[in-house]
């Protein structure tokens, strides 16, 4: 009766829980712990405008929960803390964690809630329950409890736990190490037939790659179970592993990008790895297909490409793509065009005068495809040189652009990583951006490296188009620059040589002047 009466009043009454005394809110608390699924909605109502009654009400239930003997019935109130709403979970977070802290031996079905409840508290909290798991996990020695604060540790901090899982590895022989793993495993990319959401924080690529080695080392597929078709079988710990070690290859192969891309590569090149190298080879091939797709085209948009021979990108990646044609088409005009603007662009005075002549040369070329800002302001006040910007979306890609000649090939270097990826690609929706390298004239010393050697432009070029593939390949959201080119040095070459054959022509008609006049000289004697 007090739970459909509390029901009906909140249901008639938005504001009810804040026009009760404390007795009452503490009253209608004990009544939520006795609803048979889980909390009633309308708790999370009271929780906000009762914080401290609800969360006494709520504590004092969960502690004579965890009092309880391991084998005797309990009352679910720490299932239903992990469950509830988040606003209830963000409240009584802290005081789970304070009785998980003080009870290192918390049996396993009364340790996952706890987890799950903490997990869903704020940062504080689950920084707290990071420190706790990583340490119990290394000391406990209950296989089901130490599986429970590893999946909390991933689930908090992969990188961290990853090594933690290596540490502990390490001190292992090698035959006790596939049943850790075997346990592990599932804690971290999920269990068939359970309702558990694993998300894994902060896993770096170079974490879950040697987790995916270290589960096909660990779990071999030849001695995965068997199950004929058509035949019942009950599901056990290592069908539990072996989807486990499916699913962690699968998010290796779904990596996007150049990164992803390389990590199947390296796995073609491990000995003896259980998936054929040939299935490698195509899984790599179809996740370089995705990553060249483009943006899906609007309905109207073929139509506009016919009419125009123009796109208009919508996503980074495509509008990168755009900039780099433009770049290229401009490259093969100032050689071939009729009217050709090598000799131009290979005359200017200065890196500013090349930036101003590039961006004015982009935005005759914009169409419908892109705009070009100048000197736009990000983080820092940092200011890429040119940001081209797609007209349909937000999408932007930040250009740099350097005279290649007026630079050391470490500046260079300093230009493709310190510039244009740490300053103008930091944000996570900006991670395209383009390095354009402008030789107007040849650097007769070359750019010397370490060993004594001096690079030509040319090497230059393939130089940091190498760092700009690492770079890319480092992470699945790492940046991703371009290097792109305008060379017009043969024009100065042209200049250089007509310059020096009219003065060869002069000097040679001034002699020839000379002896003539010599000559005159001595037909008057």
């Amino acid at each position: 009766m007090g739970l459909a009466g509390i029901s009906l009043e909140a249901k008639d009454n938005p504001g009810w829980a804040g026009s009760l005394v404390d007795a009452d809110a503490r009253r209608a608390a004990a009544y939520a712990t006795l609803e048979l699924n889980g909390f009633p909605a309308w708790l999370a109502d009271l929780a906000r405008a009762k914080p401290a009654d609800v969360q006494g009400v709520l504590a004092q239930e969960m502690k004579a929960e965890l009092k309880r003997p391991a084998d005797a019935p309990h009352f679910g109130v720490l299932q239903d803390i992990a469950r509830a709403d988040k606003a209830i979970t963000e409240l009584m977070a802290p005081a789970v964690l304070a009785e998980l802290e003080t009870r290192p031996d918390l049996p396993a079905q009364m340790l996952s809630p706890a987890i799950d409840a903490v997990l869903r508290g704020r940062r504080a909290e689950r920084e707290r329950l990071k420190a706790i798991a990583l340490a119990r996990f290394e000391t406990v020695n209950n296989p089901a409890a130490y599986s429970l604060y590893i999946g909390a540790a991933f689930a908090i901090d992969g990188e961290a736990a990853t090594q933690a899982v290596f540490a502990k590895l390490d001190k292992l022989d090698p035959a006790e190490q596939p049943a850790l793993v075997q346990r592990v495993l599932p804690h971290v990319f999920g269990r068939q037939f359970s309702d558990e959401q694993h998300v894994v924080e902060n896993l770096p690529l170079a974490s879950l790659e040697r987790l995916v080695r270290l589960a096909y080392q660990t779990i071999r597929p030849e001695n995965d179970n068997v199950h004929p078709s058509g035949e019942v079988y009950s599901h056990d710990a290592r069908d539990d592993a072996e989807e486990a070690r499916s699913a962690a290859f699968g998010r290796l192969v779904n990596t996007p990008n150049r990164a992803g891309f390389d990590a199947i590569m390296r796995l073609t090149e491990i000995p003896e790895f259980p998936v054929p190298k040939e299935r490698l080879l195509e899984l790599a091939k179809e996740r370089a297909e995705k990553d060249s797709e483009s943006a899906a085209w609007p309905p109207a948009e073929a139509l506009q490409f016919e009419k125009s021979a123009e796109t208009e990108p919508s996503t980074p990646h495509d509008l990168q793509l755009v900039g780099l044609r433009r770049l290229a088409d401009m490259q093969y005009d100032l050689h071939h065009d009729d009217f050709q603007q090598g000799e131009t662009l290979a005359g200017l005075p200065n890196e500013k005068a090349v930036q101003k002549w590039t961006a004015d040369r982009l935005k005759l070329k914009q169409g419908r495809s892109y705009s070009v800002e100048r000197e736009v302001h990000v983080a820092d006040e940092n200011e890429p040189d040119i940001r081209l910007r797609a007209k349909v979306t937000d999408a932007s890609v930040p250009t740099e652009i350097k005279v290649a000649e007026s630079w050391t090939l470490e500046q260079l270097e300093a230009a493709l990583t310190a510039q244009l990826c740490q300053k103008y690609l930091r944000a996570r929706e900006v991670r395209h951006g383009i390095l354009l390298l402008v030789h107007l004239a040849p650097k007769p010393k070359g750019w010397p490296v370490k060993n004594g050697k001096a690079l030509t432009f040319a090497e230059v070029v393939a130089h940091l188009r190498r760092m700009a593939i690492t770079i890319g390949g480092s992470s699945e959201d790492a940046p991703q620059p371009e290097i792109a080119v305008l060379d017009v040095s043969q024009f100065a070459v042209a200049k250089a040589a007509k310059v020096a054959a009219k003065a060869t022509a002069k000097q040679a008609s001034a002699q020839r002047a000379r002896t003539a006049a010599k000559q005159n000289a001595g037909n008057a004697r």
